[in-house]
């Protein structure tokens, strides 16, 4: 017998929290609607931060590879993001079924759930948000393929010490780029190959 009361019981709480909830959707509607704009507003500015994010990194590296799950969380974003709108067109659609003396309680409590789903939606995204270490890294070059160099090519005088220079130059940290420039024919291709092999053998990374 305390057993079948123990069943009774816990049926019994199940059985009035579902009611509760579905009675939330329609007695907490603007509520339940000002929840989600909330959520709204909250997922919209970590969509800015994170987007910030990536766009300081493509300033500091020459090219970056945003990580997989940023791309997906921004993606998802975008896609529930356009889905609240689409609700809250409805909602406006039919604001003067929700407000009046005696509103339309099937339509109150369909918009409601959905609002309410849609909300649910919105916080797991937000929560996923703070799983993120990092947004992006440096774009890896290619380590097991070499740059195309003239077999002729041998770098004399001057131009042994422009390579030397520019390798350098590379290797400081307040140095993002270095430009090249020249008649055509000069050598400037093979010029930039030729130090970009000798970074690459010597392990440098190009940030």
């Amino acid at each position: 017998m305390e057993i079948l009361s123990g069943i009774a019981s816990k049926l019994g709480e199940l059985l009035v929290d579902a009611t509760v909830k579905q009675a939330r959707y329609l007695f907490c509607f603007n509520s339940i609607v000002k929840e989600l704009e909330d959520k709204e507003t909250n997922l919209k500015k970590a969509q800015d931060g994170i987007n910030d994010k990536v766009e300081q990194e493509r300033q500091i590296h020459r090219a970056i590879v945003v990580e997989k799950d940023v791309e997906k969380w921004l993606a998802d974003v975008v896609k529930e993001m356009a889905d609240v709108r689409t609700l809250k067109a409805k909602l406006d659609e039919r604001k003067s079924c929700f407000n009046r003396w005696c509103p339309n309680w099937g339509c109150r409590y369909w918009m409601g759930r959905k609002a309410s789903k849609e909300t649910r939606k919105l916080s797991d995204l937000l929560q996923d948000r703070s799983k993120f270490s990092t947004v992006a890294r440096p774009k890896p070059l290619p380590s097991d393929k070499e740059l195309p160099i003239p077999r002729h090519f041998m770098p004399f005088g001057t131009t042994e010490s422009a390579c030397y220079q520019i390798i350098k130059a590379l290797k400081g940290d307040n140095m993002k780029i270095v430009g090249l420039y020249g008649i055509g024919g000069v050598g400037k291709t093979t010029l930039a190959n030729f130090v970009g092999n000798q970074l690459r053998e010597e392990n440098v990374s190009m940030r």
